[in-house]
């Protein structure tokens, strides 16, 4: 399915019965890397496996923010009246889920995330500095 949200058309493959479930992936991949666990999740959830901006079958992006990624999947929980979805966010999918989470965390029931990093020398005081500043705000 497609849909349109946040000033952009993303494609989602949406399958599976019970609690919401969203799939996001790495960068310059699509929800095909989830495409062996999908079926084992849908099983126990309803598994939607987004195409974020500009990658897989969803619109193409000329510019790439996490905070416009985050917003995208804000935008897409609302526009299908998910109720308190789990995220699984891998690479830039789990930094895209924690902005999210940071930023919109009445939205979400949890999230769980791997291999995502703001560079390979890992987090610096800087990043630490903002994170705390952002948790603050919300």
């Amino acid at each position: 399915m497609e849909i349109s949200v946040n000033g952009t058309t993303l494609y989602c493959k949406k399958t599976g019965a019970g609690a919401p479930l969203i799939l996001l992936h790495g960068n310059g991949e699509s929800h095909e890397i989830f495409r062996e666990a999908i079926p084992l999740l849908a099983e126990h959830f309803t598994v939607y496996a987004l195409d974020t901006r500009g990658d897989g079958k969803s619109a193409p992006a000329a510019v790439f923010h996490y905070t416009d990624m985050a917003e995208d999947v804000a935008a897409f929980i609302e526009a299908l009246a998910l109720e308190k979805p789990a995220v699984y966010g891998f690479s830039d999918g789990g930094i895209t889920a924690l902005l999210l989470a940071i930023r919109r965390p009445e939205l979400l029931s949890r999230i769980a995330v791997s291999g995502a990093n703001l560079r390979p020398a890992g987090l610096t005081r800087g990043f630490l500095a903002y994170a705390r500043r952002e948790y603050r705000r919300t």
